[in-house]
This record gives C-alpha cells, sequence and structure tokens, in this order.
C-alpha cells in the first residue's frame, strides 16, 4: 500500500483503500449502495421463492427512508439517473405502506361490547418484568396474551390473576412458553400445537356480553432456517382451517414473526378471511424495541369482519426486545 496516500487523504478515507493504492471515493460506495437497495427492493416481491427472499420483504420502511436520502443526494448532484432509479424505488416500497395505513371505513361506528386487548411478548430473558406489570396495570385491558412465558414467572403471572381470574397457562423452559388471562369467562379452553411446529398455541372462547369470540393466542416460529419457515407457514395454515371451520366472531393475536408485506401473511389474511386490525392506522414497527430505526412490525391483531376496530397502538419499552400491543375491539351483540 502507498502510505503517501494516507497522507494525502483525510483520515475517514484512508478506511476506503485498496492494496494497489487506489482509494474508494465516498459517492462511489453511495453508488454501490443504492444499487443494492434498488436490487433488494425489486427482489423483495419474489419472496415465495424462499425463505432468505422472503426475509427481504420485512424492511419496506427502511428501504423507503434510505433511498429517500439517496434520491435527494443525487438530486442535489445532478445524477439524474441515479436519482430516478432511486426515487421510482421509493415509491415502489411506499406503495404498499400507504395502502396499508389508508383510512378504512372500519375506523367509525364502534357500537358493541367493548373488547381491550393486550398482547405482549415480554421475551424470556427479560429481567424487568415489573415494567410488564405496571403496564398492564396502567391500560387496564380485559384479556391479556403473555409469550415466552417461562416457570420462573409463575409467581407473577399469579398476581395478574387477582384481576384476570380466567387463565389457561402453558409455561415452559425455552422461548414458546404462553399464557391467556381474561376478565370474562371462557366457556372452554386448551393448548394446541398448530401444524407441526412444536410449539403450544392456546384457543378458547371467551364469553364477551351475550356473544362468544374464538380467541386464538399465537406465537409463530421465527423464520431463522428454511425448516422454521416452513414450519412458521404451516402454523398459519393451521390457523386458517381452524378459522374456517368457525362459526363465531374470531380474535388472533400474537407474535408473528412475520410483516404485512410477507407474502406468508398475505395468505394467512386470504385463507382466514379476517382483517388486520393495523390496517388505516399509522404505521408502527414493533421489533426489535431497543433498535427504534430497525423495528419491524411483526406483533398482529386479526379479527372477524363483524368485529369492528376501534383503537390499535403499541405501548412503551418493557424490558424485552417487542413494544407490547394494544387494541381496543368492538363485539357486536
Amino acid at each position: 500500500m502507498n502510505l503517501l496516500l494516507f497522507n494525502r487523504q483525510p483520515l475517514w478515507k484512508c478506511f476506503f483503500v485498496f492494496r494497489h493504492g487506489k482509494a474508494i471515493s465516498f459517492a462511489g460506495l453511495l453508488e454501490a449502495f443504492g444499487v443494492v437497495l434498488c436490487l433488494t427492493t425489486v427482489l423483495s416481491f419474489m419472496g415465495k421463492l424462499g425463505w432468505l427472499i422472503e426475509l427481504t420483504t420485512h424492511f419496506r420502511p427502511q428501504y423507503a427512508v434510505l433511498l429517500t436520502a439517496l434520491t435527494a443526494i443525487w438530486f442535489s448532484k445532478r445524477r439524474w439517473g441515479l436519482m430516478i432509479a432511486c426515487g421510482v424505488a421509493t415509491g415502489i416500497n411506499l406503495a404498499p405502506i400507504c395502502s396499508l395505513c389508508w383510512p378504512t371505513q372500519d375506523l367509525s361506528n364502534p357500537s358493541g361490547q367493548p373488547l381491550r386487548v393486550a398482547s405482549v411478548n415480554v421475551t424470556s430473558s427479560n429481567r424487568r418484568f415489573d415494567l410488564v406489570l405496571n403496564w398492564i396495570r396502567e391500560v387496564k385491558p380485559d384479556v391479556i396474551l403473555l409469550m415466552e412465558i417461562r416457570d420462573a414467572r409463575i409467581h407473577e403471572i399469579d398476581r395478574l390473576r387477582e384481576t384476570h381470574p380466567h387463565t389457561i397457562l402453558e409455561l415452559r423452559d425455552d422461548d414458546f412458553g404462553i399464557a391467556l388471562l381474561s376478565r370474562f369467562p371462557m366457556t372452554s379452553d386448551t393448548t394446541v400445537e398448530l401444524g407441526d411446529s412444536g410449539v403450544p398455541s392456546i384457543e378458547a372462547d371467551l364469553q364477551i356480553g351475550r356473544t362468544v369470540i374464538h380467541f386464538i393466542g399465537l406465537h409463530a416460529l421465527p423464520p431463522s432456517t428454511a425448516e422454521n419457515a416452513r414450519l412458521r407457514d404451516a402454523q398459519f395454515h393451521a390457523v386458517a382451517t381452524r378459522v374456517r371451520a368457525l362459526s363465531v366472531p374470531v380474535v388472533v393475536c400474537g407474535d408473528f414473526n412475520c410483516t404485512q408485506w410477507s407474502p406468508s401473511f398475505a395468505e394467512l389474511l386470504r385463507g382466514t378471511r379476517l382483517k388486520d386490525t393495523a390496517r388505516g392506522r399509522a404505521l408502527a414497527g414493533s421489533w426489535p424495541a431497543p433498535l427504534p430505526f430497525f423495528r419491524i412490525p411483526i406483533d398482529h391483531c386479526l379479527v372477524s369482519e363483524t368485529v369492528r376496530v376501534v383503537d390499535r397502538r403499541l405501548g412503551p419499552k418493557v424490558g424485552g426486545d417487542h413494544l407490547p400491543l394494544l387494541i381496543d375491539l368492538a363485539i357486536a351483540q
């Protein structure tokens, strides 16, 4: 390497030097980064081709922000070709985001029996479960779904039974313990294995006023491998099969390990004919909680068409790597 190069370049540029002594320009890095983002945008619409490609579907807001910045940079530098490419890619990413946030008629006419549902992946390693309990006491939900509940949490869970006496628990030593606590009576309840996932989900019939609703609490497998992605999709398929067989209103809630832009999520909606409570509302990511820019929406609540969505919002950080989800519903009587 030509050591004289370091004397002629600012220090930050010395990190971008080849062995033959030629520096990589910062503009060149931006060009390469823009090309990668544009290609990734195109690839993200081909999620059905494989689990690794499906992972690219989840980061549309991040793509849109970065591509918008690059579009502005190329405009200021009069690099029209790059500006157009990045601008088009920005629009391609914004289109599905804006369609999700477009207001719906469901924002009005919230008549019916109120039902407030809290869904919290508390994170099995969370040392601040007191923050979870404090948030629950503050928002006063009628139904609480907790995920990643380990055996050691049993005494803390018991504190919630004072206000939510109807409970179903499946505590484990791994990351897939799950619990449902309700103020309303459960006319039936069970833990089930959806597909061949090997992890429990919860099904319960809740008596809400004069109406019975079927509640499914789901913690899907993370698509960290091709096999896990297949098993997660099998869980979704099992949910769809169960929902189609029901004649009562349905609420499906939990950590889906999947965003709205995944083809797997789209197939779940088609298979169940449920509606996404996030539709028509401001988009916000729930995971990973410690990294705001990188958060993606993987915690969801789906409901039957007859169930009105009054409000939906994320809670504060409660010690884990997920933000809690709070949904206000109105159940027709």
